[in-house]
């Protein structure tokens, strides 16, 4: 009886991750294609004062069959707070655009991995997923981008992005 029972304990851990990679292959076949893609960061930041820094990104992404992609994105980041031991304050917005190469792209675990040609990795916890959208949400720890921008005035801030992404299908 004791076999039987380790038997159909092992039967159902194994039903168990066969479905979990199940799921995770269909999410894939799922993303390959066309997306029209919107790239939110809402970001309170304290890098010695306070600054909130907010992303907004429109544009296209095609993930391909053979896990490469691209994204071609525009938008603006607008900065504003106070930084430095005297709290100078600052406001600016920088319009951002480009085309991004997803070198490889991998669903795990439900997060999706894109690895980009600058070799910078962005995780996204996938919130929701099926053919005709998904939903991204960020990671902490996995999915910040840390980068440095310039203000008009020559001030350079360190800022850290959290990006929610959200993709419909063209």
């Amino acid at each position: 009886m004791r076999k039987l029972t380790s038997f159909g304990g092992l039967i159902l851990v194994f039903a168990l991750v066969l479905s979990s990679c199940s799921k995770e292959r269909k999410m894939e076949r799922q993303l390959i294609g066309s997306w029209k893609a919107i790239k939110t960061s809402n970001n309170q930041q304290a890098a010695k004062g306070t600054i909130t820094v907010i992303a907004n990104f429109t544009g296209d992404c095609t993930f391909n069959k053979d896990k490469t992609g691209s994204c071609n994105l525009e938008g603006t980041i607008d900065i504003e707070g106070t930084i430095g031991s005297n709290n100078q304050q600052i406001k600016f917005s920088m319009p951002v655009s480009g085309t991004y190469t997803i070198q490889e792209w991998d669903i795990k675990d439900g997060k999706l991995y894109m690895t980009y040609d600058d070799n910078t990795v962005e995780v996204y916890l996938v919130t929701e997923g099926g053919k005709e959208r998904f939903v991204l949400e960020p990671i902490e720890g996995e999915s910040e981008i840390r980068t440095k921008v310039v203000g008009p005035d020559g001030t350079v801030v360190d800022i850290i992005l959290f990006y929610k992404m959200e993709l419909t299908r063209q």
